[in-house]
């Protein structure tokens, strides 16, 4: 399809990596994995539009002008700005695209373009914010000027994540009772995306508390702990009943395990490949028994099954599967552990009191 038949606009703020030359990483990753990095192209949101029969990118803001050129000259990008709200006002776009580093700049910026009240919708990297007072602005924006909007925790597109959350919502294990992984890595920019998935598995309930342990500097102060986006981890309860279990010290590749009252899923290889563990059948069978391990592959590529998830929300309401509230779930329960570590690993109540509160990274 031709860009001029396409319907929705995008805007994309940032002309770095994850607007133009993600895959290209990927593609050189896949070289030396057997391909499986290719999963992940289309990935940057120039190839992503290109990739979708719907979407348009029709212009590119970033404060590095050599940037705006090379993009411009790569993927014909029809306008460039160095301001992002003259690119809003003037291009008038469907969707914006926020693909910038820091998880600060995330919340700032996803929450004053949906308050223009000019867009219909938002693809955001993660994490949402830096701070709990920027995650509630950014869902508070959004409400107010009814703009779906799309958080970039990729496991919730991926097809052995979707193959679990069926057998759950089936009752293939029964009722979750808790949710664990391994191989947490730093708590903002990797541990953000575990924490979401395991929440997806628990049922996307509001965390009660959490106790976390954070691997920092023993001889760096206090004030500066959370300025390194450390690894972490630790343990947390959803207001479901489900406990949630986080592994910062084991290695990769990570490893996600679903235990119910009769069953377990296990998802490892960095969810490359998912298996069914249930109970036999006869009344003094206990052990659990293996399913085949299924490695189901998506039919497209996580960036362009949000991109197009995020489009059918528009057009037809609802939520997409990794929303402005989910994103800040997962935001409050890494802060939470944060806090946890910084008093000795007592228990965290939720919602934070401390809003402020607040650990960047990029």
């Amino acid at each position: 399809m031709t860009q001029a038949q396409k319907e929705k606009r995008v805007a994309c703020i940032s002309a770095s990596r994850m607007a133009s030359w993600f895959d290209d990483i990927q593609r050189e990753r896949a070289q030396k994995d057997g391909g499986r990095s290719l999963e992940w192209v289309p990935g940057a949101i120039a190839s992503v539009c290109d990739a979708s029969e719907r979407a348009e990118l029709v212009a590119v803001c970033d404060l590095k002008p050599e940037l705006l050129t090379k993009i411009q000259e790569r993927w014909h990008v029809p306008a460039v700005y160095t301001d992002w709200r003259e690119m809003v006002e003037r291009e008038r776009p469907d969707v914006v695209a926020i693909v910038t580093m820091y998880g600060s700049v995330h919340a700032e910026l996803a929450a004053a373009v949906a308050e223009t009240g000019l867009v219909r919708g938002i693809y955001c990297e993660k994490p949402v914010a830096a701070s709990m007072i920027q995650a509630d602005r950014v869902v508070a924006a959004c409400r107010e000027h009814n703009v779906v909007y799309t958080c970039a925790h990729v496991f919730r597109w991926n097809a052995r994540y979707r193959q679990a959350i069926t057998w759950i919502r089936d009752g293939a294990i029964g009722e979750v009772r808790s949710v664990s992984v391994t191989a947490m890595g730093t708590l903002l920019h990797s541990g953000t995306h575990q924490i979401d998935a395991i929440n997806g598995l628990a049922g996307d309930a509001d965390p009660e508390w959490a106790m976390g342990i954070i691997d920092v500097l023993s001889d760096a102060p206090q004030d500066q702990w959370a300025r390194p986006d450390p690894v972490g981890g630790g343990y947390a309860r959803l207001t479901n009943g489900v406990d949630l279990l986080m592994d910062p010290r084991s290695p990769g590749p990570r490893t996600f395990q679903v235990n119910g009252t009769f069953g377990k899923i296990i998802q490892m290889n960095d969810l490359r490949q998912v298996q069914l563990w249930r109970r036999g059948s006869g009344p003094t069978v206990l052990d659990l028994q293996p399913g085949p391990l299924l490695s189901p592959m998506p039919e497209k590529s996580y960036a362009l099954t949000q991109m197009e998830e995020l489009l059918d929300v528009m057009e037809r309401g609802g939520a997409t599967s990794c929303n402005e509230v989910h994103a800040s779930r997962a935001l409050e329960i890494a802060l939470g552990l944060h806090l946890s570590h910084r008093q000795n690993g007592t228990r965290i109540p939720f919602p934070l009191q401390d809003r402020s509160f607040s650990v960047d990274t990029k």
